[in-house]
């Protein structure tokens, strides 16, 4: 197959992560906040309008929100075009899933309804999950997403790969390698206060900005505190070294990118751009911090304290150990979530809560989709229907590091308002990303890939095709400034924020496509819809084959172990499509490719790592 070509439901690029934003004044009216809560609008429910709380949020136990409470006139025009955008997505999507239930209905039900397998056809539900079943609405989505179905470890047991390989071999090796790795007991480090203002810069320039779950000001005050006063055990050290150790770990994304390469050769020559010194420190600044956060009362600053513990295990390959985490950050929130009651004082802004709880629910998910472990309940907290609220206003004025040090650096590396602003759009359309995905993972993964052979198979494109509409619509609502252009091989965008939206993209659609190529490898050769599936699996290896690319890229960030496992299942499908004589051209350059990256990475990552690389030679190698 020919790797430039193009389906016809491929989103289109129109723009670049290096396009300057169009500054153009509003062109459209905002409307009067309505009075129903913000959960009563998402469930489309008649509200009470009770205050503190109305009915319905009571009967449920969530906080209960009301719109009118933000006044939107403090918001700056970006912002407000933001909202506008995301309600833009929320309605068209809200359209779509209408449209793939009556589509798949209509299908499944129909008389000239078509199944692979000799049993009758089954129903909408047992089809199609939550995309066929009747009053599904947007705000009902199933946000209990099911454990690990998209891993390797389920492509290493498809039939074409002979039950070569254990099942679950990789999230064994997982396992196994934490129970081997060592804790820091001691170290030579000694934490010196002269070095917090360049770090916590740091932190916010590269990681925070991904995350924004804490209050910059809050957290710059509490660091003068320690740069004054010393470490002491409250929340606020807490946070002050656990943003220390991320801003030790975090790297410009230029740096890596100016070293990518797509020659597999290149590999054994790539510096590391972090060295056993500055993993050392930051594990100092951990250490430091895990011997305060089990002194904490129950708090939204210990939620967060938790939330940062498992990006900095991520940014360490210790999937494990963040899991940990992120679930009891997950846990303590709930628990806080529903004791804190209206008669309290609570001084922590609702907005934060939001981000937090966002922050909590995409980071469970997305450790639950590659290995199997039990969910917290978040997802049944009320935030789950709304967008969380942008702040009131970008931070402004002398950079934090002028006012740490009154003579200034050489140069700041605070975000200017223009990045904070884009920071922000990031986040929610990252949100926006994962809602879609969630829904793809219902649809087609709940049952596993064993279920695919007794689908319907005219129905699954229509759904299929409703998925990738969803992603046209979310892509045009991006801003010029966050695009990129997929639409040539071996471009990767520039700039970090647009690369991480790109490789999200990409893996969705290698979730929407992976199904066909399933069915093109596995159906008998005779089989009548064998003939329809040709763009489906040509979509499929051309998303396998971007992934790759796109996570050649050697950056440490939250997300890198994340991608490392998306490239084992890119390689995988590409080395399975070959063993049916479905490979597209310079796929073993492309798996070769994979290997490497993974061999880059293995030395302190998790088990899986190595393995996943052995098996890759293994297969390669045809032995």
């Amino acid at each position: 197959m020919d790797s430039g070509k193009r389906g016809p439901t491929q989103p289109r690029s129109r723009g670049n992560a290096g396009s300057p934003a169009l500054e153009r004044p509003m062109r459209y009216p905002r409307k009067r906040a309505v009075t129903a809560c913000q959960l009563c609008r998402a469930r489309k429910t008649k509200c009470d309008n009770q205050r503190p709380s109305c009915r319905i949020c009571l009967s449920v136990g969530v906080p209960c929100q009301y719109a009118d409470r933000t006044d939107h006139s403090s918001f700056d025009p970006a912002s407000l075009e933001i909202i506008d955008r995301l309600n833009r997505i929320i309605d068209t999507q809200e359209d779509v899933l209408t449209a793939v239930r009556a589509t798949n209905t209509r299908l499944s039900q129909g008389p000239n309804a078509v199944s692979i397998s000799e049993s009758p056809l089954p129903s909408p539900h047992e089809l199609l999950v939550c995309a066929t079943r009747p009053g599904h609405e947007l705000a009902a989505d199933s946000f209990d997403v099911p454990s690990s179905n998209t891993s390797p470890d389920n492509i290493l047991i498809w039939p074409v790969f002979e039950q070569r390989y254990p099942e679950k071999c990789l999230q064994d090796a997982v396992f196994a390698s934490s129970s081997q790795t060592p804790r820091m007991q001691r170290t030579k480090f000694a934490f010196q206060e002269d070095k917090v203002p360049a770090l916590m810069d740091r932190f916010f320039y590269l990681v925070h900005i991904k995350n924004p779950i804490v209050d910059e000001e809050s957290l710059r005050h509490d660091a003068r505190k320690v740069i004054e006063d010393g470490l002491g055990w409250d929340e606020g050290s807490c946070l002050v070294l656990l943003a220390c150790a991320l801003g030790t770990l975090a790297v410009p994304f230029r740096d890596s990118h100016q070293m990518a390469s797509l020659n597999p050769e290149d590999y054994p020559m790539l510096p590391k751009l972090l060295g056993p010194l500055e993993l050392e420190e930051a594990e100092t600044y951990l250490m430091l911090a895990r011997r305060r956060i089990g002194t904490l009362s129950q708090s939204v600053a210990t939620v967060q304290c938790y939330f940062l513990s498992g990006v900095f295990f991520m940014y360490t390959f210790r999937p494990l150990d963040a899991f940990q985490s992120f679930h009891q950050a997950s846990v303590m929130y709930q628990v806080y979530s529903r004791s804190k009651g209206e008669s309290v004082t609570n001084d922590t802004d609702p907005k934060t809560e939001q981000r937090l709880f966002w922050s909590c629910f995409k980071s469970e998910c997305e450790i639950l989709s590659e290995i199997d472990l039990p969910h917290s309940g978040v997802s049944h907290l009320g935030y789950i229907h709304v967008f969380p609220c942008p702040p009131d206003a970008y931070t402004t004025g002398p950079s934090p590091r002028s006012i740490f040090s009154p003579g200034g650096r050489e140069q700041a590396c605070n975000p200017s308002p223009h990045e904070q602003e884009q920071a922000w759009f990031y986040y929610l359309s990252e949100i926006a990303l994962r809602r879609i995905g969630n829904r793809v993972l219902d649809s087609f993964y709940k049952e596993g890939f064993q279920a695919w052979i007794d689908f319907n198979v005219p129905s699954m494109m229509q759904v299929a095709n409703e998925f990738l509409r969803q992603l046209n619509q979310w892509y045009e609502c991006l801003p010029s400034q966050m695009r990129f252009d997929d639409s040539r091989p071996g471009v990767i965008p520039n700039e970090e924020l647009p690369y991480l939206l790109y490789t999200r993209l990409q893996e969705i659609r290698s979730w929407i496509f992976r199904p066909f190529l399933y069915l093109a490898i596995h159906l008998p050769s005779d089989n009548i819809h064998l003939s329809s599936l040709g763009v489906f699996v040509e979509e499929s290896l051309y998303c396998s084959t971007r992934l790759i690319e796109g996570n050649s890229i050697c950056h440490r960030h939250h997300g890198t172990w994340y991608m490392l496992r998306l490239s084992v299942a890119s390689a995988l499908s590409l080395i399975a499509a070959a063993r049916r004589n479905l490979e597209m051209s310079g796929w073993r350059g492309t798996v070769e490719l994979a290997v490497e990256n993974l061999r880059y990475w293995e030395n302190g990552a998790p088990g899986d790592i190595v393995k996943a690389r052995v098996i890759l030679e293994h297969l390669l190698s045809g032995s």
